[in-house]
């Protein structure tokens, strides 16, 4: 067993990288965003004592009373534009399969949240059931692209030849592995950020190069802070409410295969034998997995099915063994 030390190390390293890097970012941030924060500050109480002046008759708490409404409307997704009466509701059958999603997913990114009591309860038990339920197809999606990709990489493996196992296949191992998961990447970024990102250029009018990208990012790492949402700033007069429900429902489907494609990607690259092993050398645990990390991709499945037992070997073949046994006690 690995020593108290050899645990705790790493975790103590870990832990020290980890609370400087928040603490960095504060900073970071707080440089980037602090002085903004009081321009846009400055510019606002400017404006409401212009709009005072301007409106010697309104009372001043009377208009902060009116402004939490609007903030508090604004929190709950609900239009505050008492012009745009053509404002689509937050509530709709699509807009609602497109909160589910992002639900269950657990992105959340809280354009809108319920509004009673019941919804609220209900909210808590459904997330309750339905992130594990997504979850679990997630993992299972990412299997099936996983199979998928082995068809590729074992097409790589034929290409650029292979060593047989114990001379050395592990150094001839990595480019195939680097060169597959390059591959996938490349696809990744085409299909996952380059289209999607000039999709929703086209779309979304108010939003730049930037925003899309920064949008796709926010999205598939689950982050979901909700400052870009697509279809957000439609009415119904801007588009046909079957348009935004094709909209939202492809977003949807959208987020749900980017993340299985993003587990994807991470899982090829922590089987790479080199990262496996610096992973089971920081963790503590032996590396009794360096020889499955070792075989090829569509190996590694099907063999870490198999249980073993202490002494190194199958269960399966434990059983077998026993039962042979029992055999020649019988027939003596």
């Amino acid at each position: 067993m690995p020593s108290r030390t050899r645990i705790f190390t790493p975790c103590l390293v870990l832990l020290a990288i980890f609370v400087t890097y928040l603490c960095l970012g504060a900073l970071i941030f707080s440089r980037l965003e602090r002085p903004k924060e009081e321009a846009f500050s400055q510019e606002l109480f400017r404006r409401i004592d212009d709009f005072l002046e301007r409106n010697e008759c309104v009372d001043l708490e009377d208009l902060e009373s009116l402004v939490d409404v609007i903030i508090s409307a604004n929190e709950f997704g609900v239009s505050w534009s008492y012009h745009n009466v053509t404002s689509p509701s937050s509530w709709d059958f699509w807009s609602s399969l497109f909160f589910t999603t992002t639900l269950l997913t657990t992105i959340g990114y809280g354009h809108v949240t319920p509004l009673g009591y019941s919804s609220k309860l209900f909210c808590l038990f459904y997330a309750l059931v339905g992130v594990p339920i997504t979850l679990l197809f997630l993992t299972m999606f990412m299997t099936l692209l996983h199979r998928l990709s082995n068809i590729l990489y074992k097409a790589l493996d034929e290409r650029i030849g292979k060593k047989p196992i114990g001379s050395g296949r592990s150094d001839t191992d990595l480019p195939v592995r680097s060169l597959h998961i390059c591959i996938i990447v490349t696809l990744f970024s085409i299909f996952f950020l380059i289209l999607p990102g000039t999709v929703f250029l086209y779309l979304e009018p108010t939003w730049t190069y930037l925003d899309c990208y920064y949008f796709i990012f926010i999205s598939l790492t689950t982050i979901g802070l909700g400052d870009f949402i697509p279809a957000n700033d439609y009415s119904t007069e801007d588009w046909d409410p079957s348009y935004r429900a094709i909209y939202q429902t492809l977003v949807s489907v959208y987020l749900v295969i980017g993340l299985a494609v993003v587990l994807l990607i991470v899982e090829l690259f922590v089987t790479i034998p080199q990262v496996r092993s610096k992973l089971n050398a920081l963790y503590g645990s032996d590396e009794e997995d360096d020889d499955l990390a070792a075989r090829p991709v569509g190996e590694q499945q099907e063999l870490s099915q198999i249980p073993y037992n202490n002494a190194g070997y199958s269960s399966m073949d434990t059983n077998e063994h026993k039962i042979s046994e029992t055999a020649e006690l019988v027939h003596k």
